[in-house]
């Protein structure tokens, strides 16, 4: 894999140590053709062998570039570009590397480095590292200085950091490099002088890009934490809806019941009003049937009276006579039939006050509604 600035960078390192690529054995780890290869910077080696973990272009090996068995010092050059922060194990890719590359050999490696943005993972870009999209980890000087002791296997090494687009490149020469020994000791003051130059600018470098990159990092924060809001704040909205459009519903429905109750209502006025109507008639009835009842009570009140009036004149007078028992008679007859008008009328008159007490009544739940 390879990006501008990276192919840049081997291309320098071709021109400064191009007495070693002449008839070299030359390793890639990570070799894979994506956005082009680093192959085509190497000229008039011997072998060129392309390693990765899957099968495509530019790959002449299938292997974890931990689990590369070559012999030990088997190779001139030894090349990763863009690999290291993909690998779980870049730790043990590093350590093979060193264990394959010869005394005076040249390890050059180029990865991503403090405040670049991951790349090549299922929630960025898959496709810049197909087989490898599950990891990814930024990696430093500090880290690979942490990792091994590089004084320990490199008789000369050096680190250059590359801000944009946040790079770090490493190149180094293993142990027991002849080169190294013919070098004066104003060569090695110069290049020290050099070398502690260029860390003070990578260290700034690097405390500006913390500094940045903490920043970003405290916005991305931010905007997960504003994502989340806005994530918990859009089921709410959607849960209200959803009880909105069942709560309609409902209110619907319940619309609906109201219009028929009303409905029902008006037709039980009505029937009321038709009800009030039939009482009023019959209590016209009734007042004027009151009234015959009176005036048969009075009736019945003068005829026993006259009856009452003609027994006593009858038992005073039946010794008297014969003659009159036929009229006693009668007027007995007369009674008899008047007691059975009084009878009827008392009949009458209770059947009255009975629908009364029902008219009443009738009012009474009609004012009670």
């Amino acid at each position: 894999m390879a990006h501008e600035k990276q192919h840049r960078f081997i291309l320098s390192a071709c021109e400064r140590f191009q007495g070693l690529i002449e008839n070299a054995k030359i390793v890639e780890i990570g070799s894979q053709d994506i956005n082009g290869t680093v192959r085509d910077c190497f000229q008039g080696y011997q072998s060129y062998l392309g390693i990765d973990i899957g099968a495509g272009q530019a790959v002449d090996l299938v292997v974890p570039g931990e689990l590369l068995e070559l012999p030990s010092e088997w190779a001139t050059i030894v090349i990763s570009t863009e690999c290291l922060e993909h690998a779980s194990g870049w730790q043990e890719i590093f350590a093979t590397i060193i264990r394959i590359t010869s005394s005076g050999g040249l390890v050059l490696l180029t990865f991503a480095g403090f405040g670049r943005p991951a790349h090549g993972t299922i929630d960025s870009d898959s496709a810049s590292s197909p087989f490898t999209n599950h990891y990814y980890k930024n990696l430093t000087p500090h880290h690979l200085l942490d990792a091994i002791q590089l004084n320990q296997y490199f008789s000369d090494y050096g680190f250059e950091v590359n801000a944009s687009p946040g790079d770090t490149y490493f190149w180094g020469i293993r142990s027991s490099n002849p080169w190294r020994k013919r070098e004066s000791s104003e060569i090695l003051e110069e290049r020290l002088a050099r070398a502690q130059g260029q860390l003070a600018q990578a260290v700034e470098k690097i405390s500006k890009q913390e500094e940045l990159y903490a920043g970003f990092r405290d916005l991305e924060a931010r905007i997960k934490h504003e994502e989340s809001q806005l994530q918990d704040l859009q089921a709410q909205l959607a849960t209200t809806l959803g009880q909105l459009t069942t709560r309609t519903a409902d209110l619907e429905r319940v619309q609906s019941l109201l219009d028929q109750k009303a409905k029902e209502v008006e037709n039980k006025i009505e029937e009321v009003k038709q009800l009030q109507d039939v009482i009023a008639r019959k209590e016209q009835q009734s007042h004027g049937l009151l009234e015959q009842l009176a005036d048969i009570r009075l009736d019945c009140d003068r005829a026993i009276d006259s009856a009452e009036l003609a027994a006593l004149r009858c038992r005073s007078f039946e010794l008297e006579s014969e003659r009159f028992r036929i009229e006693r008679d009668q007027l007995l007859q007369i009674n008899s039939e008047y007691r059975r008008q009084c009878h009827r009328a008392v009949d009458l008159l209770y059947r009255i006050k009975a629908f009364s007490m029902t008219s009443d009544a009738v009012k009474s739940q009609r004012s009670s509604r």
